[in-house]
């Protein structure tokens, strides 16, 4: 079985931002139209960060996979089902959320592929195809980021990015980090895992 680390960057889906935003109401005490408008605009940014973070809100906006020791690579969701066949799916917090997500975006968008059984083997912590090192390297819910992992253990730190502002190619290149950072953490891990 081969080892591949997934990886997504998401976004909030555009055709229901309007769940979370229609009824935001600057507090009462809030007079000056200024601070109003400041206000609105910092708890939408707010609403819709949550929405992108949300497997049924969320939408992709890219999935890195790394396999083994291929270079990192930006794929589709079709490319996805096709690559995650037979193989051990690494990832950090991927069990909980890019995987979930990434099976019901595959729901709305109408992407076949082996979503119940994939579902299933998320649903079992004790899937040997499916290592989150986030609970793996967790001690009993100390739960830490990748970033924090990856300077302890390997001496490195991820590049900044900011999520509001990045660019599409700037997003693609953080995520494909993430996979190549993943994997090097996994492959220090491993004997223990």
């Amino acid at each position: 079985m081969r080892n591949i680390v997934i990886d997504i960057e998401t976004c909030p889906q555009e055709n229901l931002i309007h769940i979370f935003t229609d009824n935001i109401r600057p507090p009462k005490t809030y007079k000056d139209p200024d601070k109003i408008k400041e206000w609105l605009e910092n708890a939408t940014k707010e609403q819709t960060k949550k929405m992108s973070v949300d497997i049924d809100y969320g939408d992709i906006r890219c999935i890195g996979c790394k396999i083994e020791d291929e270079p990192s690579k930006i794929i589709t969701l079709d490319e996805f089902w096709e690559v995650q066949k037979d193989s051990r799916i690494i990832g950090f917090n991927h069990r909980k959320f890019d995987l979930p997500l990434l099976v019901r975006n595959s729901l709305k968008y109408g992407v076949t592929g082996q979503l119940g059984s994939l579902n299933k083997e998320i649903n079992n912590r004790y899937s040997d195809r499916i290592i989150d090192l986030m609970e793996k390297l967790g001690n009993y819910g100390d739960w830490k980021s990748l970033d924090t992992y990856l300077q302890i253990y390997l001496g490195i730190s991820k590049t900044p990015i900011d999520f509001e502002t990045c660019s599409q190619e700037e997003l693609e290149d953080h995520c494909l980090e993430d996979c190549d950072n993943t994997y090097k953490l996994y492959n220090y891990f491993k004997e223990i895992l």
